[in-house]
């Protein structure tokens, strides 16, 4: 796992930024040894530009995720062995409410299906449709189906169990799969 850059500490931070956790905005703060010119064009503005699915902000010639210096802002440490993220599973959603610190393989349970796959966890076989999870013991199989979205369901099911809370549904507003 690649170890993120350092960020700076929570106190330096208060000192650059605001932060709004009901719209999850940075704001760049007044910064006097910054000018007139900076400030000006700056100050009281919401930090960071959409970089991919992310906000990045640009902060004394480094970039940094914008969820990243805001957990930091707030909580004032990210432990090594953590990261920092969405749990609606959309990278410029920075509300307070919607981030968590989670282990990396939580954070790969939350990730979406690849574009122009369809369902998460399920690939085509011939004529029928195979479904597949990653649990913390390895890929698990978990059996053919006729269509796409009876795999789909399979997927959740297993989803539910072994991701828990940090599982990303093919169909989350299902709440119970009957059998």
């Amino acid at each position: 796992m690649k170890l993120a850059k350092d960020i700076p500490s929570q106190a330096e931070l208060r000192k650059i930024f605001d932060y709004n956790p009901e719209t999850g905005d940075l704001v760049w703060l007044r910064r006097p040894e910054k000018g007139p010119q900076w400030n000006g064009r700056f100050a009281g503005k919401v930090a960071g530009t959409p970089h991919k699915a992310y906000i990045r902000v640009k902060l004394d010639g480094e970039k940094y995720q914008a969820h990243r210096l805001i957990w930091m802002l707030v909580y004032g440490e990210i432990p090594n062995d953590k990261q920092v993220d969405h749990e609606d599973g959309i990278g410029n959603h920075n509300r307070l409410s919607n981030l968590r610190l989670v282990s990396n393989q939580q954070n790969q349970f939350n990730r979406s299906c690849d574009k122009g796959r369809g369902y998460k966890g399920v690939y085509p076989k011939g004529k029928r449709w195979k479904a597949e999870i990653t649990t913390p013991d390895g890929r698990q199989y978990l059996g053919m189906f006729n269509t796409p979205e009876q795999a789909a369901v399979a997927y959740d099911t297993a989803a539910r169990k072994w991701h828990g809370e940090h599982a990303r549904l093919n169909f989350p507003n299902v709440h119970e799969v009957a059998a």
